[in-house]
């Protein structure tokens, strides 16, 4: 278990993604929270803060070599993926070009052949 991490999880009352420090549990209470207004005219609060960091998110986040918010762990499978087509494109490029090599091969045996022939 990651026990720096889980101390600071402790200490700070917030899990934050890895890549982009986004805060994805909060359990400090904000101040000062904010207020928005939706679509239909209420008010509506941003930031509460206080949803919670005990010990369970301590020992799951801090487990964790990676911790990461929706949207970057949407856009690492999202590379994974992206990797994985460009190797078997790459992969695909590569059979073409050693058939190609194989037919010029085959051409320049067959010239010699024809010249050997027209020699004879």
């Amino acid at each position: 278990m990651g026990l720096g991490k889980t101390l600071k999880i402790a200490l700070t009352q917030q899990i934050k993604c890895d890549k982009c420090g986004a805060v994805i549990v909060d359990g400090s209470y904000n101040k000062d929270p904010n207020y928005i207004t939706d679509n239909f005219g209420n008010l509506r609060l941003t930031n509460p803060g206080g949803s919670g960091v005990g010990i369970f998110n301590n020992l799951v986040y801090g487990a964790q070599k990676k911790t990461l918010c929706s949207a970057c762990k949407f856009a690492e499978s999202f590379k994974k993926d992206m990797e994985g087509i460009q190797a078997q494109q790459d992969q695909a490029i590569a059979d073409a070009m050693e058939l190609d090599r194989e037919k010029m091969e085959m051409e320049k045996e067959k010239i010699e052949l024809e010249r050997e022939l027209l020699r004879v």
